[in-house]
């Protein structure tokens, strides 16, 4: 796939996921989740560098969700300025997860505060993209962290 996304300049968005879809929950500690998962991801944007893609085209997504605990997920959310530290944009995907039902007790179709609050909370910590479910919501949500971290760095 790499040789077509340079042939077309296509962005890639490069994700850690642990498994497959139906096995990714069966293990999902790990003795540093963010040395592990950091490691993944930047050998996986080196690679698509060397086949030619330019860096603005490589994205990371460290996978909330994907064969990490509830604790994991956080643990990365917390971290995502170590992550950045690899030196690509991240894009979280944590719109309606499980882990927010099993943090809040909710069901799925409840979980637009939480979903919000992640976004928010990843947008604070220097994520440059977000997957959302609610768009519209979640756009709000963004643009009010990026008015305040303006305002910041405007000071």
């Amino acid at each position: 796939m790499l040789p077509l996304l340079h042939e077309t300049g296509t962005p890639v968005v490069l994700m850690h996921m642990r498994g497959e879809p139906r096995t990714m929950q069966r293990k999902t500690r790990y003795e540093d989740i963010v040395a592990e998962v950091g490691g993944f991801l930047r050998d996986c944007a080196d690679t698509a560098a060397a086949a030619g893609l330019p860096d603005g085209k490589i994205l990371i997504d460290p996978g909330i969700g994907f064969g990490k605990s509830a604790a994991g997920n956080m643990t990365l959310l917390n971290e995502l300025p170590a992550l950045a530290g690899i030196g690509r944009p991240i894009m979280i995907g944590a719109s309606r997860k499980s882990f927010i039902g099993a943090v809040l007790d909710l069901p799925v179709e409840d979980r637009l505060e939480g979903s919000l609050a992640i976004a928010a909370f990843a947008a604070a910590q220097g994520a440059h993209m977000v997957r959302a479910h609610d768009v519209r919501a979640t756009l709000r949500v963004v643009r009010m962290i990026d008015a305040i971290r303006s305002t910041q760095r405007a000071g």
